[in-house]
């Protein structure tokens, strides 16, 4: 019958006696632990002189060429503006309708610039003409905002039309319309006329302190006029003035040619290049 004895770890290849039957015993040496790898074997495992040694052939690949690519830059489509809108500016594109209405405005506020300037000082300034020109082709240019052929020849015409505006109320503010209406009145005007061309002044571009101090100087003389005469004379006067009405491009010297060309050519350029003058 075989029974275990157990011993210290200590007590490894030494003999010990059994406390029964007193007989030395060999304790042996403890086997060493198997690794948990199952990839390895133990040096004394008799598989292990066995088992063939994997080899893992070597794997080549082919070269790699590096092929160079042509990249095409395309670029972001860009989203189109609605109808009617643009990217700078003014919020809205008005077109052409309103550019010529907006035109037609200018030209008006213009005329009635000169006006105002030509009856307070008495004199018809050219400068003045030349500047409504470059209003009328910016009116337009600003509400149309891109250069317009057509709206070059409108805001040429416009432009003319508008100085045209202004010398007409000017002559009407002159002969007609700074006319009082009494036959005394008329008759002082039209003595004064006469004292101004005798002194070397034109009458039709005499300013209005030229024209208060000939009414002063005539007063004698339009008093000793008989009334009779006087009611003759003023009724050739207001005869004189539907004449003058037929006849009123006469008054167009060539300084006023000129600028009206200047004023022509300068709405004209304006707007057929626009505010960016591209």
């Amino acid at each position: 019958m075989r029974r275990k004895l157990r011993a210290r770890a200590t007590s490894a290849g030494k003999q010990i006696r059994c406390p029964k039957c007193q007989q030395a015993v060999t304790v042996p040496a403890p086997q060493p632990a198997a690794s948990s790898d199952p990839l390895f074997l133990e040096q004394d495992d008799p598989f292990s002189q066995i088992a063939p040694e994997a080899e893992v052939p070597a794997i080549t690949l082919p070269p790699v060429q590096m092929t160079p690519v042509k990249m095409t830059a395309v670029a972001k489509p860009e989203k189109k503006p609605k109808a009617g809108r643009r990217t700078g500016g003014l919020p809205f594109n008005p077109g052409f309708g309103p550019a010529a209405l907006l035109c037609v405005v200018a030209g008006a506020i213009g005329a009635g610039i000169w006006y105002g300037i030509a009856v307070g000082t008495g004199v018809e300034i050219g400068y003045v003409a030349w500047a409504v020109g470059g209003i009328v082709g910016a009116a337009f240019a600003f509400g149309n905002q891109r250069p317009s052929g057509p709206g070059a020849l409108l805001s040429a015409g416009v432009a003319v039309g508008s100085i045209l505006l202004a010398k007409i109320m000017i002559f009407n503010a002159i002969f007609v319309g700074g006319l009082p209406s009494t036959d005394d009145d008329l008759v002082r005007v039209v003595l004064a006329r006469q004292h101004l061309a005798e002194q070397g002044t034109d009458p039709n571009r005499a300013s209005n302190i030229e024209i208060e101090r000939a009414r002063r100087e005539i007063e004698p003389q339009f008093q000793a006029i008989a009334m009779s005469d006087r009611a003759r004379i003023a009724e050739e006067m207001r005869s004189a003035m539907v004449e003058a009405d037929i006849t009123f491009f006469d008054t167009l010297g060539v300084l006023d040619v000129v600028f009206l060309l200047l004023a022509m050519a300068t709405a004209f350029g304006i707007a057929n290049k626009g505010l960016g003058g591209g």
